[in-house]
Order: C-alpha cells, then structure tokens, then sequence
C-alpha cells in the first residue's frame, strides 16, 4: 500500500457518521458482540462483503467496510445503513454497516476507522489487502483490533511467491501484528481432526517416527500445503524450501526423509506410507463425511476402517468462534515454520 495522504479530518467524519448511525442502528451499541472491520479494494468489495455475509444470523456486529481505489468524486465519502436476520431460536441479529470508501488509500488508515470500532468488545480485522501490505509503518490496522484475519488462498502474492515464500510472508506479518488469523486455517480443522485420530490408538497403526512418504490433497494449494505443515511440526520434521510441491523430501530428526507430495483434488485426503510397507489414509466423501482406512503391508488386505462425521467447513461459524475467542492459534504459526524449514 502506498502512503495514505487526503483523509479528512477525524472530527468531520466522526461528526457525520455518528449522526447517521443514530437515525439508522438499533438504538443500543450494547447490543453488539463486535465490530468486524473488512478492509479491501472496491474491486473487490463484493467478495469482501459476501465473506461477512455469512455472519449473518450467527452473531450482531458493526461492520465497518472500507474499500480504496472507488470512483469518488470529491476523493472521500461515507455512510451507514442496518439490517436485522433471525437467527435459529427466531431471535433479532442485526448488523451495523459502516461504509467508508476513498479514491486513494486513506480509507484503509486507521485513523479515518478506528473511531468507529466499539470499545470494550471484541473487535476483528478482516484483511482483503496483500498480507504483505500489514508488514508497512503506514499500517497499523492491527495494533486497532484483537484479530486480523486473513485468507492466504485468496493473496495473490502465494501464487508469485509460491508456499514457502508466502509463508515467510505471513510469518513477518505475525511478528508485526499481535495476532493472526487464516481462515485456510480454520477450513482445515476436519481434516487435521481426522489425520489425528490415525494415530489415537496405539497397536492399530505403525509408530509416526516410522513414516517414509505423506500425500495430501485438497481444493486449493494453501490449504493443503498448511496441512503438510502441520504433520511436519506435530511429528517433528523439519522441512526444505522445495518439501511442499513434491520437489524435495522434508528431513526428520533422526536423518531419515519422508517424501511429502501436494496434489489437488475436490475434497480433503491424507495418506502416509510406513516402512514397514502398511499404510493409513483419512479421504473426505464430501464437505463432511471422511473414511480413515489402514491398511496391511501387502496393500491388498484392510486391517481397519472407520467413518466419521465432521461439521461442514463454513466461513461463518468460522468468524463467529473467532468473535467468540479472538486469539491467534500456536499450532498455525508453528506449521508455517515448519514449511519454511526454519
């Protein structure tokens, strides 16, 4: 992002937008759970507000939407509006939309939002921008809420710098920002649930310190990559720059490699192979249906199967439990070190 210059006066805007909100809201800011504040180009303020969207009817918030680069004829312009869902017990879940658009980039300086960012409740960044943009002195939009959330398939730095570059990215991201979020993270609670439970029961599978090649596959290369990761860091890999695109093996502690293969494929899988010659896989049927499978040493014969049943992905829920409990998940950045083998 380039230096934000022309923002108008803090007591100008403020001024006017409280103005608007009191003929417009609910009548009590209380009744909020949160202000989600999702920052963006107005190229792209439809996908934006669609991610915020699906909020709706899970919890009340002021959304704050802020969108650089829009046709403004006088360089600046904000408004408000609201609107009310039901949620599943018939109860009202209103939002507050806050819209603060600009031709430059000052709508995204915190100083032309953070005004409107309800004190003493949990408050959430969700960030459109390049994850390298969080890295710039000019902007501290972290420093101004308890989340910033980001979506590392959607940056379009991770298909220039490629996975380990990207998540180099993001780590530099986290040592600027007091905490971090990736929704490509949470869409992959199921299937690293699931890989777990592969090895929960001693005797039924080989020992994890026995693996000599992994497999993953998913919808989108982040994803799958942060799960490659997060086996590397949970069984104490250490990973080269070339380990996620199949180039190159990730090195354990003991010397040994194991091969680690990214692939794409509609619905989450993992299957790693042991060196005894048996193997194990969780393979999802669809959004919620996952069959963990081990099998014998000649590849053949099934030694033991077992279904389970996982909540569909869903962005909504996803932000609603970040709303809940706006903290950083460790096991996240720990993945992205283990991808960039440091």
């Amino acid at each position: 992002m380039e230096a934000i210059v022309n923002y108008p006066k803090n007591s100008e805007l403020e001024k006017d937008l409280v103005a608007r909100l009191r003929e417009t809201a609910s009548g009590n800011a209380r009744a909020m759970t949160a202000s989600v504040v999702v920052a963006g180009s107005a190229a792209n303020a439809e996908a934006g507000d669609f991610l915020v969207d699906k909020l709706m009817g899970r919890r009340p918030a002021r959304i704050i939407h802020l969108r650089t680069g829009s046709n403004v004829a006088d360089g600046f312009r904000a408004w408000s509006s609201a609107r009310c869902s039901m949620d599943r017990q018939n109860r009202g879940v209103c939002f507050e939309d806050v819209f603060i658009e600009s031709s430059n980039e000052a709508a995204a300086d915190s100083r032309s939002w953070s005004p409107f960012v309800m004190r003493e409740l949990p408050a959430l960044l969700l960030w459109r921008f390049p994850v390298a943009a969080l890295c710039e002195e000019s902007a501290d939009c972290g420093e101004r809420v308890d989340l910033v959330v980001i979506d590392g398939g959607d940056d379009p730095f991770l298909a220039r710098d490629g996975a380990v570059g990207y998540a180099r990215m993001v780590l530099g991201a986290i040592a600027q920002v007091p905490a971090l979020a990736d929704l490509a993270w949470e869409r992959g609670e199921s299937v690293r649930t699931a890989t777990a439970r592969l090895f929960e029961a001693p005797g039924d599978v080989a020992s994890a310190s026995a693996i000599v090649s992994v497999q993953s596959s998913g919808p989108d290369p982040w994803s799958v990559c942060l799960h490659a990761a997060w086996m590397a860091a949970a069984l104490g890999w250490k990973g080269e720059s070339s380990s996620v695109d199949g180039s190159g093996p990730w090195l354990r502690k003991d010397g040994g490699t194991v091969a680690v293969t990214v692939g794409a494929g509609q619905f989450p899988s993992c299957s790693v192979g042991f060196s005894d010659g048996s193997s194990a896989s969780v393979v999802f049927r669809n959004d919620r249906e996952a069959v963990l499978t081990l099998a014998a040493a000649d590849g053949k014969s099934t030694v033991a199967a077992l279904d389970m049943l996982f909540p569909a992905p869903d962005d909504g829920m996803s932000l609603a439990r970040l709303i809940d409990t706006p903290v950083a998940d460790p096991l996240y950045a720990k993945a992205l070190t283990a991808l960039v083998g440091v």
